[in-house]
């Protein structure tokens, strides 16, 4: 049986890579067949939901938007609270990203134990620990929640490991504290459109190829916390559903408050980050693996290289 990429705790193995396309809804399921026909359903998906399962996750940032804003090194790394389905075990995670190259590493814990992130001081005990300490040193509080379906397909093929997920039905709602909401209607996102992800091991392999090539494919760097951030006001500019992606804003307009609590983004002065702190912040986040990205057949900066394909 192929397992999710994501499950494989073996730090030897080579870097992963993956390709986004924001496609619409009714491409989507277009790929979707071509998926079944091509690749695996993923064995962690539910058959009788079209093998796909449903992600939660809530996702962190300063008081200021450091990490919406990209200041310093809170510009590479985004931490995070996942959950698939309903299940009571959870993921701590951290997702970081440098020169276009990716790596997450994620923890295991349980619901019952996201209280411990509301408290003041870490406990060295607890194997969040890490996840802990760093949301209180980089102080980081819990900003949204996003849930969306995925549906996956997998295979095991001589060139590579391949993993094919689609997202829909994404939405968000705002969130005060270090919990999930499973009750409150969120905010629709990208209501005609699907996030489509390719992820692979070193060179793109010719079924990816395959399947670019047919549907006319154009990938695109697409953050889901920052089409959530347009949604609820957060980002400095509007681009509506343009604001999922990752360039400069064209037109300003006026932000607002989602959570009552924090100004205007435009308002607010610059933040003066020293060298000496941007340097702490970098060593904080530990070494990550240094590898050249691999040739994909001129997609050139696209492309983001990952150890883990979660």
């Amino acid at each position: 049986m192929v397992v999710s990429p994501s499950l494989i705790t073996d730090r030897r193995r080579e870097p992963a890579c993956e390709l986004k396309f924001l496609v619409p809804r009714a491409l989507a399921q277009e790929i979707g067949h071509w998926a079944c026909e091509h690749l695996n359903p993923d064995p962690y998906a539910d058959p009788a939901q079209g093998n796909a399962y449903s992600i939660t996750s809530l996702y962190f940032d300063t008081p200021e938007f450091h990490v919406l804003r990209r200041l310093g090194s809170f510009a590479r790394s985004k931490y995070r609270v996942r959950r698939y389905d309903h299940h009571r075990s959870i993921f701590l995670e951290r997702k970081l990203k440098t020169n276009g190259r990716v790596s997450k590493r994620r923890t295991p814990t349980t619901i019952q134990e996201l209280d411990r992130l509301g408290e003041d001081d870490a406990d060295r005990g607890w194997g969040g620990y890490w996840f802990h300490r760093r949301l209180l040193f980089r102080g980081l509080r819990p900003m949204c929640q996003i849930r969306y379906r995925r549906a996956a397909w997998v295979r095991n093929s001589a060139e590579s490991l391949l993993r094919l997920t689609l997202d829909e039905n994404l939405e968000t709602a705002a969130i005060s504290g270090v919990a999930f909401d499973d009750t409150s209607a969120g905010q629709r996102l990208l209501a005609d459109q699907a996030v489509l992800e390719l992820k692979f091991r070193s060179q793109l392999p010719a079924l990816f190829k395959c399947l670019i090539q047919e549907f006319a494919l154009q990938p695109q760097p697409v953050s889901k916390y920052r089409v959530a951030a347009a949604a609820l006001g957060r980002l400095p500019y509007a681009r509506g559903e343009d604001s999922s992606i990752d360039h400069e804003p064209e037109t300003p307009a006026p932000g607002r408050d989602a959570f009552g609590r924090f100004p205007d983004l435009r308002a607010l002065p610059a933040q003066s980050i020293t060298p000496e702190v941007d340097r702490a912040l970098r060593n904080e986040n530990g070494r990550e693996r240094r590898f050249e990205p691999p040739d994909v057949g001129g997609f050139g900066s696209r492309l983001a290289c990952a150890t883990d394909l979660a």
